[in-house]
């Protein structure tokens, strides 16, 4: 499959649940590492730790992109019986499911974000989902009769860090509405000091739902929907 998948963690914890594996070499009756560490997960997943790219940092949310990430990427058949699994094939995953492998190694960070970029060069869109909606999401982007899209997930804000990011690292901001429905449905579309555009739902804690790097895509993406702009733009004062 044309695609890369990574996933950014805050903490070390729950790795332990999965098996720890390096090459070693001896030398004089002493072991030395050899290669990359690797993370194993039954027999078709593994994840190797790397430097996070730079276009990575540069689509995530500013409170996000200034924390301190380990990032590992996802390696082995895993991805790709994924897909044949969602198409219909059936899998033996030998009691190590995909599903399994990202309940464990998400529930209980602090902080995570999944990267499926297609095409190991395109992410289109950034959503806030809990995890089971993540796998869904995934799932749903490798069924062969759907658009496939690159994205990242973030977790849906439990704190501050959600909401800080539209509080202090934003430089500007609209509100739209569907004035079609009583009351008006309100949606906000803003553009980050990162130079993406957002746009947040307030009703859901301010999840973001669409974004783009781009200004009129994101414009279009309301205008589809028969949303209309309220207010003149507002600037954060600096």
């Amino acid at each position: 499959m044309d695609a890369c998948f990574e996933i950014l963690l805050s903490t070390r914890q729950t790795l332990e649940y999965l098996e720890c594996h390096q090459e070693t070499f001896t030398w004089g009756g002493v072991e030395y590492p050899q290669g990359e560490k690797c993370y194993l997960w039954g027999k078709y997943i593994k994840l190797v730790e790397r430097e996070i790219p730079p276009h990575i940092i540069k689509r995530l949310p500013a409170a996000y992109g200034s924390m301190q990430w380990l990032n590992f990427s996802l390696q082995g058949k895993g991805l790709d019986l994924l897909e044949s699994e969602v198409n219909g094939s059936e899998i033996d995953w030998e009691g190590k499911t995909f599903d399994e492998f990202l309940k464990l190694i998400l529930t209980e960070q602090p902080q995570w974000v999944v990267i499926f970029e297609w095409q190991c060069d395109r992410i289109d869109s950034l959503y806030q989902q809990n995890v089971s909606e993540c796998i869904d999401r995934i799932k749903n982007n490798l069924k062969w009769d759907n658009n496939r899209e690159g994205f990242l997930v973030l977790p849906v804000p439990e704190n501050e860090v959600g909401l800080s990011a539209i509080a202090t690292e934003w430089e500007f901001a609209e509100i739209w509405a569907d004035t079609l429905i009583s009351p008006p449905y309100i949606l906000m579309l803003v553009k980050e000091r990162s130079g993406i555009f957002c746009i947040y739902n307030p009703a859901q804690n301010y999840k973001v739902i669409f974004s783009s790097d781009n200004y009129e895509a994101a414009k279009m993406w309301l205008l589809e929907d028969e949303y209309e702009r309220l207010n003149s733009r507002i600037l954060q004062e600096v």
